[in-house]
């Protein structure tokens, strides 16, 4: 039976509190805050490209187990099918020396080509929807 951490995290929707404390969650895993400065690497906007993922997440961990690497909104940056496939690629090579998070400020509906991927990774892919809550939920 396989322990290991998932090495991709998808979360996906518009609670953006959430989806830090989620973050905070994984970083206090990571031991001394120091170190897990060190070890996480934050892409969005023009920095996210494919080159630049693949750098961050092909980087071996300083004095630590893992490496956290963000990535905001990689469904919207990567929209073209061939982009998706060497994405895909990239994603099913990481090494678990690597914690993917993948941050999305909507959520995806289960036909979409990240969502089907996650369905397929098994273990090595966690997704969560994050969504505010709304009306009742609010009050819960």
């Amino acid at each position: 039976m396989n322990d290991a951490a998932p090495v991709v995290y998808l979360l996906h929707g518009d609670d953006s509190y959430a989806q830090r404390q989620f973050i905070e969650t994984l970083v206090e895993k990571m031991g001394d805050p120091s170190m897990a400065e060190m070890n996480t690497s934050r892409l969005e906007g023009s920095d996210l490209t494919l080159d630049a993922l693949r750098t961050a997440v092909s980087a071996v961990p300083f004095l630590a187990e893992r490496r956290l690497v963000m990535a905001e909104n990689t469904s919207r940056r990567f929209n073209s099918q061939d982009i998706q496939e060497k994405f895909i690629n990239l994603l099913e090579q990481l090494p678990q020396s690597t914690a993917l998070v993948l941050l999305e400020d909507k959520r995806l509906p289960d036909n979409h080509w990240l969502m089907k991927w996650t369905d397929q990774a098994g273990g090595r892919a966690y997704t969560r929807p994050m969504e505010v809550p709304k009306g009742a939920d609010l009050v819960k």
